[in-house]
């Protein structure tokens, strides 16, 4: 499956948080956008659309052009925007290689684009980007699926998105550091992940009786330190 992870006209409702990176980077929970589409759909390939002046910064395989995007039969394309859900894999099963899109309060979510719609849409959607007249000729389904529309749907989504990365990331059996911590205080301890290599300090507590805490590799944690779940302390922080 190959998929291209875009922005779109929703872009500058994210302002200022987005101006000097691309939307797909933002983080809610423990992964970015991006991160979490591919770790949900665990796609062959991904693709990206970003504003011109952001370009730069993408590796060259991941640009969507003529020689990377040509040589595929179809397509699905995600709005940088999207709070991505597992069921999102049942609608990739059911309609992949035919067209049909997505949408939520007008807004749009994804959608499937068939090889010979593809080859006809190629050039638009290079050089205008994705908008919804783009999809006016699809099947059209209105949808529950959020996006993160303002600056604080990052605030009011990132409980639940650390929650579901939890699991996530348990289930991918992410190496916890189970060394012998002198005078830790861990409350809840299931719902708590620490990776290789994050010293805990003399004093430090760990709640994770609201929600789970998720630690990753190369933090430090100073005595005498409260961290109250749900709660994310990425890499080397």
């Amino acid at each position: 499956m190959y998929i291209c992870i875009a922005e779109d006209t929703q872009v500058k409702r994210l302002y200022p948080l987005n101006i000097l990176t691309p939307t797909f980077s933002l983080y809610s929970g423990a992964f970015t956008i991006s991160g979490r589409i591919s770790n949900v759909l665990k796609p062959s390939k991904t693709y990206l659309i970003v504003r011109n002046y952001l370009k730069p910064v993408l590796p060259e395989q991941h640009i969507f052009n003529p020689d990377n995007i040509h040589k595929h039969s179809s397509i699905w394309i995600f709005s940088s925007n999207l709070v991505i859900e597992h069921s999102c894999k049942r609608l990739i099963y059911q309609y992949s290689g035919k067209d049909h899109a997505w949408f939520s309060n007008g807004d749009f979510c994804f959608a499937s684009i068939s090889k010979s719609t593809l080859k006809k849409l190629f050039k638009e959607i290079l050089f205008n980007g994705i908008n919804t007249n783009i999809f006016s000729s699809f099947p059209q389904t209105n949808s529950h699926y959020k996006l993160y529309r303002y600056s604080w749907d990052f605030i009011s989504n990132n409980t639940e998105q650390i929650e579901q990365d939890f699991y996530l990331l348990k289930k991918r059996k992410i190496q916890i550091n189970k060394r012998s911590f002198k005078n830790i205080h861990l409350i809840n301890q299931k719902k708590i992940l620490i990776e290789n290599n994050t010293p805990l300090q003399p004093g430090v507590v760990l709640d994770a009786s609201e929600g789970p805490i998720i630690i990753g590799k190369n933090v430090r944690i100073y005595p005498h330190s409260y961290i109250k779940g749900p709660a994310y302390i990425g890499d080397g922080c």
